[in-house]
């Protein structure tokens, strides 16, 4: 896995450590994903793919991919359109 260096994220390197705590402990509402696009990188090494692809129903998987934004964001946006931020 490549390391950043904290000028490479869009985002405060705070930020990223609130992120990750977050997701170790909260949850998403049950009817979130009913109004949301998910895409999920099968390549990723922090998740289990098909785990995850059977529990998420509308989920898109993006073979290939992982989190990376400079990799994931523009192969979302060429496949589905404009993605917002």
């Amino acid at each position: 896995m490549n390391d950043l260096a904290p000028s490479d994220l869009p985002y405060a390197l705070e930020d990223l450590a609130w992120g990750l705590k977050s997701l170790g402990t909260a949850q998403a509402r049950s009817d979130s994903t009913a109004r949301s696009q998910l895409f999920l990188g099968t390549q990723d090494p922090l998740t289990n793919s098909a785990q995850v692809l059977s529990q998420v129903p509308n989920l898109i998987s993006l073979p290939g991919l992982n989190h990376d934004f400079r990799t994931l964001i523009p192969a979302v946006a060429a496949r589905y359109g404009a993605v917002h931020s």
